[in-house]
């Protein structure tokens, strides 16, 4: 049977995309059990997106999605309406929204196995239309309920314990009536918690008391070397950055079969992303000794990355660590990983429902159509004297004029997918 590539590189495809809420009961509180497909209201699908390294290194950016609907039947009004989705439960406030899309095949199995693309939570305004009757619906990540939450309200942070448990803590926290908070929105089979060895005593900072739930974990993350985001089906991962060797996608563009490259928008060193002397203040005391480092100083030669780029300084805190060893291997990891110059390329694409950022992707692409054609007929040469020519040359088929790719491997950074013309657009860096 064909697969999700087959369906993804086909001239014809047929892609789908769904949408359901799942609102609050009045008895208790709670979630409803199952989703209630809204679909039929949609008319507009806008984007959602979702990237690394953009606010600071190491950490995720989740952006949620906005919705178009209409409202002719009144089925988005206020719970008090007899019309409204949620008449007979609680506000529309907090309902949860998920997102599913992939691909139809012809014997109308859906593609990817796992067709989730994202599960929201509708927190803002909800703007209906004076004039058309449409409804905006506004929804934002997953990440904002731990963002509601004061990291100190967790019961059984203080003491003495591996990043791991910490998270683990936060998973199972309560309400004070025995209730979970988190895994309401986040069940509990939905948390990828990789196993840590280090110790922390977060009684030693002042750190969690005016943090958020959130803001907390992004700092053990970065303690640790470790990245924390949601995934697109609504898993929370907890784990080291580590790109698999397994190829996720092979990506074709121009001058390549099987096609599935619509355009290289920018290719360049990403210069924005590169670090070659890092500074940590990891102890609370103004002193030397408050601060670990980490890099290379300028010395004029060929081989310094100071004097080939500039010095190029990150400056961060995290005063979750217990000793200044650990301080000092955190530094020395974010070295390792931001010293090199690397390549970007931003590239749009067919609609890849299935690919996440951190996979690892391999590009196929010319940026030119002649390359390892022959050199003869192409144009009259100005002076045959001038440049020797033997039968049979060719086009360089090396980096020509531009780029030429041929199972380039790259990593993903960035991804933003548009629901309406069933697009995705990717930021890769090279390894």
């Amino acid at each position: 049977m064909p697969d999700l590539a087959f369906e993804i590189n086909r001239s014809v495809s047929t892609p789908f995309r769904r949408a359901y809420i799942r609102r609050r009961l009045l008895a208790t509180g709670l979630f409803e059990t199952t989703w209630r497909e809204i679909t039929e209201f949609v008319k507009g699908w806008g984007t959602h997106q979702q990237s690394i390294d953009d606010s600071r290194l190491n950490r995720f950016t989740h952006n949620g999605i906005s919705l178009l609907v209409r409202n002719d039947t009144g089925a988005f009004l206020q719970e008090s309406r007899s019309t409204s989705l949620w008449s007979g439960y609680l506000n529309r406030y907090r309902t949860l929204l998920r997102i599913n899309a992939g691909y139809t095949q012809d014997d109308a199995t859906e593609l990817p196995t796992d067709t989730t693309m994202g599960i929201y939570i509708i927190d803002g305004e909800i703007d209906v239309g004076a004039k058309n009757n449409d409804v905006v619906l506004n929804a934002k990540s997953l990440v904002s309920i731990f963002d509601e939450v004061r990291a100190r309200d967790v019961v059984g942070l203080g003491t003495t314990q591996t990043a791991g448990q910490l998270i683990e803590r936060i998973r199972d926290h309560t309400d004070g009536a025995g209730v979970f908070v988190f895994r309401e929105f986040i069940t509990s089979t939905s948390w990828s918690i990789q196993t840590t060895t280090a110790n922390y005593n977060l009684a030693t900072t002042t750190s969690i008391e005016a943090s958020t739930v959130w803001g907390l974990m992004e700092q053990i993350a970065e303690a640790e070397g470790f990245v924390i985001y949601l995934d697109r089906a609504g898993t929370l991962t907890f784990r080291d950055r580590s790109i698999t060797s397994t190829v996720t996608f092979t990506m074709s563009g121009q001058s390549f079969p099987e096609q599935n490259v619509i355009d290289i928008n920018s290719y360049k060193e990403a210069l924005d992303k590169h670090y070659n002397f890092f500074r940590m203040k990891w102890d609370e005391p103004e002193t030397t000794t408050s601060y670990v480092t980490s890099g290379t100083t300028t010395v004029l030669n060929p081989t310094n990355t100071s004097w080939l780029q500039g010095q190029r300084v990150y400056d961060y805190k995290n005063d979750f660590f217990n000793t200044s060893t650990a301080a000092q291997t955190s530094v020395n990891g974010l070295f390792t990983l931001f010293n090199t110059l690397r390549s970007e390329i931003e590239l749009k694409a067919k609609f890849l429902p299935q690919i996440n950022v951190l996979d690892r992707i391999h590009l196929n692409y010319r940026s030119y159509d002649i390359a390892n054609t022959t050199l003869w007929n192409s144009f009259i040469w100005a002076s045959a004297s001038a440049i020797s020519i033997t039968d049979g040359g060719n086009w360089a088929g090396d980096q020509g004029e531009s780029f030429d790719f041929t199972n380039e491997p790259f990593y993903i950074i960035g991804k933003r997918t548009n629901l309406d013309d069933f697009t995705t657009s990717l930021v890769l860096r090279s390894l």
